[in-house]
């Protein structure tokens, strides 16, 4: 069992240090809905719908279900106020587009609490003593109908990984869908969540200030429907005879997402050969964002040391608000446990990259599978670089004074050095851009907080064992960074380190164009100009085509405004044009 104490001063010495910042809350909050009217005594329909409103609130706050039907009630009521300008000065019009948003943001709640709503196919409910359904139809989206599991109404939220979010108000409310991954979509997430905007509409819709109440329930006219827009996709909707701009909120699925997630980044490092659903069997996963979608370049992104998928937050927030890049480029995530070395993840990459291109592409008819684009910061970039280099035999002969032949092992034990240290480079990878990546090592990975980490790192027994047989079935053939025990990832970044000193050297394929986006935020005399843990010397790769160097520590440079910036100008020439570097 590892010592608290020491993970407790792991943590402490990670987030104080230059490396790292101090952890925010990521808070994820209900929308705040329109209050009852104090007095609605009148008798014109506005009044009308005000009491409709008051009563489904009273109904919710009892847990009657027949809330929904009222909720509704007052959505359908209010529907042409849906489509009013925000700057309307109409007072009237202005609350009936008010109650109009939040009876439908309470009917996603109380809908899907009581099992009358179905993100999948309709809205079930009980007008005028009839059992009536009301479709949901889906427009825009590249998700089919089947993945929208559950729907969330956005409401404030807050979070400092993010420096802007990108929303606007407009007609229908924004929300954000969860859709849970099946057996038969292994390359997605365990949860996905995207946006989306809700509209009820009616194809005869009545004017919801001058009719009466009970001429808005004809229902033998069939015209009413739920649709839900992709905000990515769909920018505008028919409000009669004018098109008006949707509501979206883009920010809110990364943020819905981050208040949400289980675990930490420590799990992936303490324990690099656990298995568990959230990682996956092998401890590494490639999934998608999205489904895949042919004919858009992937671009995979890749986190580094003490990381995880949620540290591209920033970027994968400007990159979406792009005009064009979803037309373009399709978002890829590679998850691995940060505490093994950048070798071992190295090949789970490049095993899945191919084997989800092949899945994806059987008969290679879609020429972006070889236009890939990995973004990898930090030690991710070591693991970028093993997939477009050619091993030969030299970080074998690093580590051991004997051909790979010629070494005693168990043909498990081969397999897997054969997979590591043997390798050929992708053809699907066609470019790669490097954030704060530590090619020559870092002075950290020896200090204080590198000796501790390492040492904290929990080894199975199994692997434990089979390392045990290696080094005594073959006394002497070894380096010392490999017989002493099995190397961290930690182990490997030292810049004394043999096998880190062999990748440095290794031959990048013909034709693949890398970019350096390198932090120079400050100046030390062991490290030199650096983001306070990689310097630029170690960051800057030999064959980069472009190298910027930005205002940023380390944990920084991948989601500073400059970074974002180059690696938009990276992705508008990779493609041509189309990719506006303004939101």
């Amino acid at each position: 069992m590892l010592n608290r104490s020491v993970l407790l001063l792991l943590q402490l010495l990670w987030f104080a240090g230059p490396g790292g910042r101090a952890c925010a809350r990521d808070i994820w909050r209900s929308p705040t809905f329109a209050l009852p009217a104090s007095n609605a005594s009148s008798r014109d329909d506005l009044s009308e719908v005000e009491r409709i409103y008051a009563y489904a609130i009273e109904l919710q706050d009892r847990a009657d279900e027949s809330c929904v039907d009222f909720f509704f009630a007052a959505a359908r009521l209010t529907i042409n106020a849906d489509g009013v300008p925000i700057q309307t000065g109409d007072q009237r019009v202005g609350r009936a587009r008010q109650l109009h948003q939040s009876s439908l943001q309470k009917l996603v709640i109380t809908g899907q609490q009581y099992g009358r709503l179905d993100p999948r196919s309709g809205l079930t409910v009980i007008q005028c003593g009839k059992v009536v359904r009301i479709p949901i139809r889906h427009r825009g989206f590249v998700w089919q109908a089947e993945d929208f599991d559950f729907l969330s109404a956005v409401g404030d939220y807050q979070t400092a990984k993010l420096s802007k979010y990108y929303a606007r108000p407009g007609v229908g409310i924004p929300l954000v869908v969860s859709s849970c991954r099946r057996q038969d979509r292994s390359f997605r997430p365990r949860e996905s969540v995207f946006a989306a905007t809700m509209r009820l509409e009616d194809s005869q819709q009545p004017d919801p200030i001058t009719d009466r109440c009970s001429q808005h329930f004809n229902w033998s006219r069939q015209t009413l429907a739920i649709a839900l827009y992709d905000p990515l996709r769909v920018d505008t909707v028919q409000v009669g005879a004018m098109p008006c701009p949707i509501a979206k909120d883009l920010s809110a699925p990364i943020v819905y997402r981050l208040s949400t997630r289980q675990g930490g980044v420590f799990e992936g490092f303490l324990q690099p050969f656990a298995t568990g659903p959230r990682l996956g069997i092998s401890g590494a996963r490639l999934y998608t964002l999205e489904p895949y979608q042919p004919g858009k370049i992937p671009v995979v992104f890749i986190h580094g040391l003490l990381s995880d998928r949620f540290t591209w937050a920033e970027m994968v927030n400007e990159l979406k608000a792009r005009p064009g890049f979803d037309e373009r480029f399709q978002i890829w995530v590679f998850e691995y446990p940060t505490g093994r070395t950048f070798l071992g993840s190295a090949a789970e990459l490049r095993s899945q990259l191919e084997t989800m291109c092949r899945r994806f592409d059987p008969c290679g008819r879609d020429p972006q599978l070889s236009n890939v684009i990995l973004a990898a910061h930090s030690m991710g970039g070591l693991v970028a670089k093993m997939q477009i280099t050619s091993s030969g035999d030299l970080l074998w002969r690093s580590v051991a004074d004997r051909t790979f032949d010629q070494v005693s092992m168990t043909p498990m034990t081969r397999q897997r050095l054969a997979e590591t240290f043997f390798f050929d480079p992708s053809p699907r990878i066609s470019r790669v851009v490097y954030f704060a990546t530590p090619h020559r090592g870092s002075e950290f990975a020896a200090r204080l907080i590198g000796r501790i980490g390492s040492a904290c790192v929990e080894e199975p027994e199994n692997e434990v064992r089979m390392h045990r047989m290696l080094i005594t079935a073959n006394p002497d053939v070894f380096a010392r960074e490999v017989r002493r025990r099995i190397p961290t990832s930690l182990d490997l970044l030292e810049p004394q380190s043999k096998l880190l000193q062999a990748s440095d050297r290794l031959p990048i394929r013909c034709g693949v164009v890398t970019h350096s986006i390198i932090g120079a935020h400050c100046w030390t005399l062991s490290l030199g100009r650096s983001d306070g843990v990689v310097s630029v010397e170690s960051a800057r790769d030999r064959n980069a085509t472009t190298e910027r160097l930005v205002e940023a520590t380390h944990s920084r440079v991948k989601s500073a405004p400059e970074a974002v910036e180059e690696f938009l100008a990276i992705l508008k020439w990779h493609r041509g044009s189309g990719i506006g570097l303004e939101p």
